[in-house]
């Protein structure tokens, strides 16, 4: 669900799908996924909106990147039907370079190993084909099979990509 508050602190509620004034309950985006996390937003010049979050929970794990329109509806222009999937993802964090290009940051899950990722799609929600292989940078920690998490990112003046989380060495 999204909720915009006002600079007053007050609820907006000319937005909204819902009884609930203000509130967006956003459709289903990983078809039978019991719990869909949205982990980051931002919002557009136009007043739509990227968030990017997970489904999971009763259906195999799904990264997720939806835009929304000013109003909090899918807008179906962007990636297929208003969303990007990305199976085995988690997805934290969201940025917009300065040519409107969609960059996220998170893990896949390969056979119980992490790998911090760093991916990046045109406006259209299609990969961008110029940034690492086919828009996904995977960050090979140590060659051990140790796990990366990216929790933050934030873009450079130049659009490069500056991200941030933790390490884990089992054991």
């Amino acid at each position: 669900m999204l909720a915009p508050v006002n600079a007053d602190g007050s609820v907006d509620t000319g937005f909204g799908n819902t009884s609930i004034p203000g509130v967006v309950v956003l459709p289903e985006i990983v078809a039978g996924s019991r719990m869909q996390t949205i982990e980051a937003m931002r919002r557009l010049d136009d007043g739509s909106l990227i968030v990017a979050g997970t489904g999971q929970v009763d259906v195999p794990l799904k990264g997720f990147v939806v835009k929304l329109d000013a109003d909090g509806a899918l807008d179906g222009t962007f990636g297929s039907a208003g969303k990007v999937l990305l199976p085995l993802t988690f997805l934290h964090a969201v940025a917009i370079d300065s040519q409107g290009r969609i960059v996220v940051a998170g893990e896949t899950v390969d056979t119980g190993v992490y790998t911090a990722n760093v991916m990046r799609f045109n406006a259209d929600g299609t990969p961008n084909a110029t940034f690492g292989d086919n828009g996904t940078v995977s960050l090979a920690w140590d060659g051990a099979g140790n796990s990366g998490y990216l929790a933050d990112l934030l873009m450079t003046e130049d659009d490069g990509v500056i991200v941030a989380g933790r390490y884990e060495v089992y054991g």
